[in-house]
């Protein structure tokens, strides 16, 4: 009994189901830690003054990246407004949480300086995957061309 090969489309479909599962929990995490009472979140380790920044940013730096991931898994093209997309949807969402906060929970304030550092967060993670295409890009070229 001969081998099938694989179809590449089932390929794509368990990637694009992955990336949507791994942004889904990734936006939970951050969803639920967000709402929790002022009370209940530990820090642990980083317990320093405004620790909970570095938090915020690698919160929506993980947000931009896996949403951008996503969208260039779903379309295969590299473009500004992928970029922007993976940028503002984070954004968004960041104020969005902190209205929340402000308004929903009762021990938990919306802070503006949170907010900036998930701005922060987002456009770092775009800068970063932008210079990450880009020298692959120029590795790929560079190979092929020489």
């Amino acid at each position: 009994m001969a081998l099938k090969p694989r179809n590449s489309n089932v390929f794509i479909s368990n990637r694009k189901l992955f990336d949507w599962s791994l942004l889904f929990l990734w936006v939970l995490i951050i969803t639920s830690l967000s709402l929790l009472p002022n009370h209940k979140v530990a820090v642990g380790l980083f317990n320093f003054n405004q620790a909970d920044k570095i938090f915020h940013f690698i919160f929506y730096f993980g947000f931009a990246i896996l949403l951008f991931r996503l969208l260039y898994n779903t379309t295969m093209k590299i473009g500004n407004s992928l970029l922007i997309i993976a940028a503002v949807i984070p954004i968004v969402y960041s104020g969005i949480i902190e209205l929340a906060q402000e308004y929903l929970v009762a021990s938990r304030n919306a802070e503006f300086f949170d907010f900036a550092v998930n701005i922060a967060g987002a456009v770092a993670a775009i800068i970063f995957y932008r210079f990450i295409l880009r020298v692959e890009f120029n590795r790929f070229y560079t190979k092929e061309l020489s």
